[in-house]
């Protein structure tokens, strides 16, 4: 279970990635950063700004509220206690 936002973005670009069969290599041409950049958004050396989230969610064709939600909801903390 994801315990930061940071993991929730890191796990859906991953899986976004696969639905559309791409590579690190490719996602870091389409931004026009290095492969190593995108290593390190994936692999915990990196925490993304917004606006990178942003740039990142255009270019996989979704957008940030995607990327920054758990697959499961119930991950959120509060969220369950908030819907009442």
């Amino acid at each position: 279970m994801p315990a930061k936002l940071q993991e929730v973005f890191r796990e859906n670009l991953r899986r976004r990635l696969r639905e559309l069969k791409m590579s690190q290599r490719d996602l870091a041409i389409l931004l026009g950063v290095s492969d190593a950049s995108v290593s390190m958004l994936l692999n915990r050396d990196h925490a993304a700004k917004l606006d990178t989230v942003e740039k990142i969610a255009k270019v996989l064709r979704t957008n940030g509220l995607y990327l920054l939600t758990p697959a499961n909801p119930e991950e959120i903390p509060g969220l369950a206690a908030n819907r009442d």
